[in-house]
């Protein structure tokens, strides 16, 4: 067959003519389109040569040749794995009888989030294609890392789950599952697994030490402003989203150097131990009736043993029949061969695998369930035997409710300016480059993880267009200019803050009324406020006269 290809026949293969197609940024077959297949095609079952036609050799830059093959997002991963990925680990999901395996992948910090996940986060995939998936605000509303958006990819393989339950959970087209029982419970168990995960909250932890630190320069500034608001106005303090007093930035103890005294973990190609982790004398799990439990294992091979293309370990768990006591009668084995306990399992990830142990049915105190965790190895399996013991239910505790006021920590002010101007102010001031800015950029938002805190810090813009031509048209000059800068920021914090909060309540009420509808919400609050700002901010120092706050500017030393 002549295909008009590389000079030469084919008399095999498979051969895909693509006559059109549509994107939101047309370009040429081995850009846009390139991407977009290696995110959908997550795991093809082969790599496909994507050949560009349309174009002259000059039209393509250089370095840049009309093909480009496609091994999908994957395969793509571990082959780039070096240069833009941080870690990947495997994740095994047990629910309702079926086991979903799947893995992780961080991408590192300077990673556009376009090249790889751009607004899929956590995709469902059935043998290879992807079905279902969840944007960037997964990341920072359901598992609370929001230093890890857009960097974070977590893949559900879904191939194994029965033909009447993949009839159910996905419509038909195929790019949606529906929101019934299974996918609540399958997206809890994910959730609670990421979530909980130690080294993605200690990684998101890391990421938001490099990007906030603190501006001592306003601090004191900031709370006074902040704290004369709140004793005028308790109103304000609604608005802010504040319960109580204010404290300054300080409090937090935010610092920009990353604690480095850990070693990073180096796995091995295979294991040489692997052993349980805190576990009672005899292996004994106890498990409470109404909860789940956890089981650690300690390994010295590397993260990705289960998932790596080539050459991969295999980690098999075989829950036993139960031994139950009924009545007068001893203890003895349970009838039945149905499986009362699901395993979900995350690892191996920095020489840790942990086992999560969650019963499918109630069952009685005093059970005994034996399960076996085998890893294999060139050298022969290594094998551990534990015993689940069901426990008294926990009780719930009952919290008084004790009316104290609580603290709220202001989120950090940090000033952005166009470029670096001088030494003395390059510590402690971002620049347009880190955040993509151009004179209309007013503000940013970080997004907080910490649990009871939304906002960490706000970035403004310092160089803004709209700040440059107020002094400009004002001849303002020295104190007046500074006053001006204070006025100008202190409006964008406070009324970012206000925007920020007001579409946050309704972000979570939206999110509670459609909880049980196919709707998705599509709009991110932080992102929101930054649009807003650039039209208020053209009335903002127009407005910002001769009120209280300017009063209160005026009376604080300019250092």
């Amino acid at each position: 067959m002549e295909l008009n290809l590389f000079r030469t026949k084919f008399d095999g293969g498979t051969y895909i003519k693509l006559y059109n197609y549509d994107l939101r940024n047309p370009s040429d077959i081995t850009l846009d389109l390139w991407r977009e297949l290696n995110r959908y095609l997550y795991r093809p079952a082969l790599p496909i040569l994507l050949y560009e036609t349309r174009y002259r050799s000059s039209h393509f830059e250089k370095g840049r040749t009309p093909s480009k093959i496609m091994h999908g997002n994957r395969m793509r991963s571990f082959l780039d794995s070096r240069d833009s990925v941080e870690n990947i680990f495997s994740i095994k999901i047990k629910s309702d009888n079926v086991e979903y395996p799947g893995e992780v992948f961080v991408y590192k910090k300077d990673v556009d989030p376009k090249e790889f996940i751009k607004d899929m986060s956590l995709v469902f995939s059935v043998n290879g294609q992807v079905q279902h998936s969840l944007d960037n605000r997964y990341v920072s509303l359901e598992l609370k890392k929001s230093y890890l958006k857009g960097h974070l990819l977590v893949n559900i393989d879904c191939s194994r789950m029965s033909r009447y339950l993949y009839e159910e959970i996905f419509i038909s087209n195929r790019t949606q599952m529906r929101d019934i029982a299974e996918y609540r419970n399958l997206l809890e168990k994910i959730t609670k697994e990421l979530k909980d995960n130690d080294y993605l909250t200690r990684l998101d932890e890391e990421w938001r030490k490099e990007e906030i630190f603190k501006n001592p320069k306003d601090e004191k500034f900031l709370k006074n402003i902040v704290g004369k608001l709140l004793r005028d106005d308790k109103e304000i303090e609604k608005l802010l989203g504040f319960n109580g007093g204010v404290i300054s930035p300080e409090i937090k103890k935010i610092k920009k150097q990353i604690d480095s005294e850990k070693e990073k973990f180096k796995g091995k190609r295979y294991p040489s131990y692997f052993r349980f982790k805190r576990l009672k004398p005899g292996n004994i799990k106890m498990l409470p009736q109404n909860g789940e439990c956890k089981i650690d294992i300690e390994t010295d091979v590397e993260n990705e043993y289960l998932i790596r293309p080539h050459d991969k370990g295999e980690l098999k768990i075989k829950v036993k029949q139960p031994f139950i006591r009924t009545g007068e009668k001893p203890v003895g084995p349970c009838p039945g061969d149905e499986e009362i306990l699901d395993v979900s399992v995350v690892g191996p990830n920095e020489g840790e695998i942990r086992l999560r142990v969650k019963p499918n049915k109630e069952l009685q105190v005093g059970t005994r369930v034996p399960i076996d965790v085998e890893m294999s190895s060139p050298e022969g399996p290594f094998s551990l035997s534990a015993e689940i013991i069901i426990d008294n239910p926990h009780d719930k505790s009952k919290e008084k409710e004790v009316d104290r006021k609580k603290e709220y920590s202001l989120p950090v002010l940090m000033e952005v300016y166009k470029e670096k101007r001088d030494e003395g102010k390059e510590e402690g001031y971002k620049y347009w480059e880190e955040y993509g800015w151009n004179e209309l950029d007013i503000c940013y938002l970080h997004e907080s993880s910490q649990e009871g805190c939304l906002i960490d810090a706000i970035a403004i813009n310092m160089d803004s267009r709209e700040l440059d031509n107020f002094i400009r048209t004002r001849k303002a000059t020295g104190k007046k200019i500074e006053m001006i800068q204070r006025t100008y920021k202190t409006s964008v914090y406070l009324i970012s803050l206000v925007l920020y909060y007001e579409l946050y309540q309704r972000l979570q009420k939206e999110r509670e009324d459609n909880k049980h509808r196919d709707e998705q919400i599509n709009y991110e609050p932080a992102e929101m406020v930054s649009f807003a700002m650039k039209g208020l901010a053209k009335i903002l120092l127009h407005i910002m006269t001769n009120e209280n706050i300017l009063k209160e500017i005026e009376d604080i030393e300019v250092d």
